[in-house]
């Protein structure tokens, strides 16, 4: 199991940005980029997640793993209070939870944490609002996935009305 610390706001995975240029002869052609300050936070966060690795001697996980994200945002400046500091809270504003874990999991896929982002079988996310006086912060905990344990076979099988009968069950 892995276990990072990435320090600064959480970031969501930036909209793809699209172009029509003019070539000299006249010719127009479009592309799609990603804004520059995606992928250099992208690219910073792949560099800590692939020294951590190395620094606790683990090799990139090559079966299915589990991640859990916890995404501290940052508490906004109306929310301070003098006499009783703000406790942490549940984060339900923007940016959505799908969009963080696509960022994180761009920066941690092609051999920083995992080969390939399809590895991972199991996600959680927790969105959080800082306390007061609190840095915005990501935990970005990975690990591989123990075997599936099965208590008996599945076995779907149709009956003689047509529907579909499933017996055992699976975990």
């Amino acid at each position: 199991m892995i276990e990072v610390v990435i320090s600064g706001p959480p970031r969501p995975q930036a909209r793809m940005r699209s172009v029509v240029r003019k070539a000299k002869d006249g010719r127009t052609w479009a592309g799609a980029y990603e804004p520059a300050e995606s992928r250099d936070w992208k690219a910073a966060v792949r560099l800590q997640l692939a020294t951590e690795m190395r620094a606790k001697g683990v090799l990139p996980f090559n079966g299915p793993v589990w991640l859990h994200v916890c995404a501290v945002m940052p508490c906004p400046k109306s929310a301070h209070k003098k006499r009783t500091p703000e406790p942490r809270r549940w984060h339900s504003g923007k940016p959505d939870a799908d969009n963080l874990v696509k960022a994180l999991m761009d920066a941690a896929n092609g051999g920083a944490v995992f080969h390939d982002d399809s590895q991972v079988v199991q996600l959680t996310i927790v969105k959080i609002r800082a306390a007061q006086g609190e840095h915005a912060h990501t935990i970005f905990r990975c690990g591989p996935m123990p075997p599936l344990a099965y208590e008996r076979p599945l076995i779907i099988t149709t009956a003689p009305d047509g529907k579909a009968q499933i017996q055992g069950t699976l975990l």
